[in-house]
């Protein structure tokens, strides 16, 4: 089942193994599980949504 999804625009172009190294441990603050996908893609869920200016419902 798949859930919303969301686009980061990053300000350089940018290698997977860049985004591995430096993306994921920030997505990591706030999101779990962070998973590398095959096809170069990143899944993972929102466990804190206030660290995208999200409110609680």
């Amino acid at each position: 089942m798949s859930g919303p999804a969301v686009g980061l625009w990053l300000f350089e172009p940018c290698g997977f193994a860049d985004i591995l190294a430096d993306v994921v441990p920030w997505l990591e603050t706030f999101c779990e599980p962070v998973e590398a996908k095959a096809g170069g893609n990143v899944d993972f869920w929102v466990r804190d949504g206030s660290a995208l200016g999200l409110k609680d419902r």
